[in-house]
């Protein structure tokens, strides 16, 4: 229920926000089922999906980048947008500034080598971060991003699968979780997080942030098996990072005008105003 009643505020704010911030009145359809739905752009129309103030900007980068869009990035609850919508001000935008993001989740200031989305560390693997930054100090952060998602993608437990587990994922995982979390029925239970935490190096420094709303129980819920799941050691490179906290924090810090005001955009589209906000 609680799930069901974010998903349905998350949509309702949404269509109101197509409706009447961007003056949009056709709805759009989800190509799974052909039908219209008030939350959803028509898919000429994506590009509103990218805030107004860096709209431009980031649609010269993606062009140039050829950064891949989801099937859904039309969507208005696309967490493809809302990760574009977030970090590529902080990175790519003339108004720019990373060490922003890097102070609101403690990791003091650092030099950028390199950055960018839709990241691929292994292509053998090809596990897709949604953004990734290579700091001068040798770290590197690995952002999974999520906003309205029941939950984060499981498997079938199957010949390829298995394969997959005792070829690839249990030499990676070996030591970063229980041992029971490597046996099939919870490692495909929880499939996408363990792929994205087998990424995670104490002694190598990679770090491996799950971005999203704290007020989606549902994924909320789903995060608590780290607790018991992750060694001592990597619970310090493997962190939750709420939505509505990060965007609060990065407020207090900003005092480019431009980027301040950009931040209220993003507010006004993603933050809902709940309990866990005031």
């Amino acid at each position: 229920m609680e799930q069901t009643s974010y998903q349905t505020r998350l949509r309702q704010h949404l269509a109101e926000y197509r409706r009447t911030r961007l003056g949009v009145r056709e709805m759009g359809v989800w190509r799974r089922n052909g039908k219209k739905y008030a939350h959803i752009l028509p898919e000429t129309l994506k590009r509103l999906n990218i805030l107004e103030t860096v709209r431009a900007e980031f649609w010269t980068y993606q062009t140039a980048k050829s950064v891949k869009l989801h099937d859904d990035f039309h969507h208005l609850n696309s967490s493809q947008a809302i990760c574009f919508n977030l970090l590529f001000p902080l990175f790519g935008w003339q108004y720019r500034d990373p060490a922003h993001l890097f102070r609101a989740l403690n990791l003091g200031d650092a030099a950028v080598l390199d950055w960018g989305f839709e990241h691929v560390v292994d292509s053998a693997e090809n596990t897709h971060f949604d953004f990734f930054a290579k700091l001068g100090s040798g770290e590197r952060l690995l952002f999974e991003t999520k906003l309205s998602e029941n939950g984060f993608g499981q498997a079938k437990i199957d010949s390829r699968h298995l394969r997959k587990l005792r070829e690839i994922y249990i030499p990676m995982l070996r030591g970063k979780i229980g041992p029971s979390y490597l046996e099939p029925p919870l490692f495909f239970q929880h499939y996408q997080l363990l792929r994205n935490i087998a990424y995670a190096e104490p002694s190598g420094r990679k770090c491996v942030f799950f971005l999203m709303p704290r007020d989606n129980f549902s994924l909320q819920r789903e995060l608590t098996f780290l607790k018991s799941a992750l060694s001592p050691d990597m619970r310090a490179v493997v962190r939750v990072v709420w939505l509505e906290d990060l965007v609060r924090q990065l407020k207090r810090g900003v005092r480019e005008p431009m980027l301040a005001a950009h931040l209220a955009l993003f507010e006004e589209k993603y933050v809902l105003g709940t309990a866990s906000s005031k």
